[in-house]
């Protein structure tokens, strides 16, 4: 489902790469500063309020420090910090997240109205990644970019700190957290300590119990067993978009053909792009006898996989106002399968959750989503399912990439993958972005962009999505049909 852009990040200066090296000794003073040199790279913040790069004196490693302040006392705080590195790592070597204080320490500060300091181990120290995006309890407080390089790895660290007085539940709910609103402008604090070592705190764990049917059928929760680390968005891991459903053309002699994803919205319901319903040849729609949908499905060629619930589709609903235009920007891309047989909620099989805030696109701006399916990757066709991590842009900067006037009122919005984009086969698949524990659809990849000289997707350019929020009534009153 990637596309990659390739840089050469080789650069010759050995004499240079001394004489950083060299003048880290220098920096000492410095280590509290926006701006660190180490080994060669200048490392900045992109939110120095939040987070900086700091020097651990005693064994000369550089680790991340992050300070959030205002926080409320007896409240849950998580804290999600997104890393980019231009190396290959180690799924058992991905970093921490520790508090500086222990826990005791830090929630009395929080009922002092003390800051919490945390330190972001990272796995290397000669590498040191760049900050992606920092957010707690759900709410993104910094955004940064994605490192080039042939090799691309995003690392997903968690830090969960619970007070005393705040139960944990094998299901915690997302109403137990609070938006995090941080200070814009604070006064310029004291440089604080550099810890000399690394602390033990021991992060509490929630315990794990088999899944019940009804956690199965919380909407918008991954399984419990996939892993939170990313080379290049290639393989998914299994369960963690347990929503994303392969659609088939099984109207064919051969073997079934896919042809689009599509996200489960009830036992019942699937939502997809309304194009896919069109075969590309000819505009003609596509017949609910000549599809497939496979719910649990992680090898597209594999049809013996366990856990599978193979069904066909008794009803397509094509929005209205939806005008089949092949590779044209349209309103209205939108459409819901009704599959013949209710499937059974499980671990890998589970619905998403309707979007549920204000349909004002403004308030997503700059929001992260994320996108999963089977599409075409930098590596040509894929069996197994990937994911890109997607920014929301505003309506302005959409336009100006698209190079084409997008209406005040239509209903779409354009999203950056910052080098990784949806491409062919991707189509129909949601853009689920996640508030607390829970992930909500936003959006439905409705068209990208391709590249006039090699005619593969253009990672240089936005990606179009069906902006899910406006159709809310209409897809309560489809399901209802």
């Amino acid at each position: 489902m990637l596309t990659m852009r390739l840089h050469d990040s080789t650069t010759g200066g050995g004499l240079t790469h001394t004489c950083i090296s060299l003048l880290l000794v220098l920096l000492g003073s410095l280590a509290n500063s926006p701006v660190l040199a180490q080994q060669g790279q200048f490392l900045r913040s992109p939110c120095p309020n939040v987070f900086s790069y700091r020097l651990d004196e005693a064994t000369n490693q550089v680790f991340g420090y992050v300070e959030l302040h205002d926080l409320q006392p007896s409240q849950m705080v998580k804290l999600n910090v997104d890393l980019s590195i231009a190396v290959a790592v180690p799924q058992n070597n991905v970093g921490s997240i520790t508090l500086i204080k222990s826990k005791e320490q830090s929630i009395a500060g929080i009922a002092r109205n003390e800051p919490v300091q945390y330190r972001v181990n990272f796995p290397f120290n000669n590498v040191i990644p760049s900050v992606l995006a920092i957010s707690v309890n759900g709410q993104t407080i910094c955004t940064g970019r994605r490192v080039t390089g042939q090799i691309v790895t995003t690392i997903n660290l968690e830090h969960s700190l619970f007070p005393h007085t705040h139960l944990v539940t094998n299901n915690e709910n997302p109403i137990n957290t609070i938006p995090y609103y941080p200070v814009q402008q604070r006064p310029t604090r004291p440089p604080q300590p550099i810890a000399t070592e690394r602390p033990i705190v021991v992060q509490p764990e929630r315990p794990v119990v088999a899944p019940t049917p009804s956690q199965a059928s919380t909407c918008g929760q991954p399984a419990a067993v996939y892993n939170r680390l990313s080379i290049n968005g290639v393989r998914t891991p299994k369960g963690q978009f347990p929503w994303a459903v392969p659609i088939f053309d099984t109207g064919v002699p051969s073997k079934p053909i896919y042809i689009c994803g599509s996200t489960i919205i009830t036992q019942r319901h699937l939502v997809t792009a309304a194009h896919c319903m069109y075969h590309p040849n000819d505009g003609s729609q596509r017949s609910e006898n000549d599809l497939t949908t496979v719910p649990g499905m992680y090898n597209i060629d594999n049809f013996f996989e366990q856990d599978l619930q193979e069904r066909g589709i008794a009803k397509i609903f094509i929005h209205d106002d939806y005008f089949y235009e092949e590779g044209g920007v349209t309103d209205s891309d939108l459409a819901v399968l009704k599959m013949d047989q209710a499937i059974t909620y499980t671990d890998l099989i589970r619905p998403i959750c309707l979007w549920s805030e204000s349909d004002n696109l403004e308030q997503i701006v700059n929001i992260k989503g994320f996108v999963s399916g089977w599409g075409i990757t930098q590596n040509g066709s894929s069996s197994y399912p990937s994911y890109v991590t997607a920014t929301v842009v505003d309506r302005r900067d959409c336009a100006r990439k698209l190079d084409r006037f997008i209406s005040a009122t239509a209903r779409l919005f354009c999203a950056d993958g910052h080098g990784s984009v949806p491409c062919r086969g991707d189509s129909g698949s949601g853009l689920v972005i996640k508030r607390g524990t829970t992930y909500f659809l936003r959006g439905i990849v409705s068209i990208g962009q391709y590249d006039l000289v090699t005619l593969q997707c253009d990672t240089t350019k936005y990606v179009v999505y069906t902006d899910v929020a406006p159709y809310r009534y209409w897809l309560s009153k489809t399901i209802k049909t």
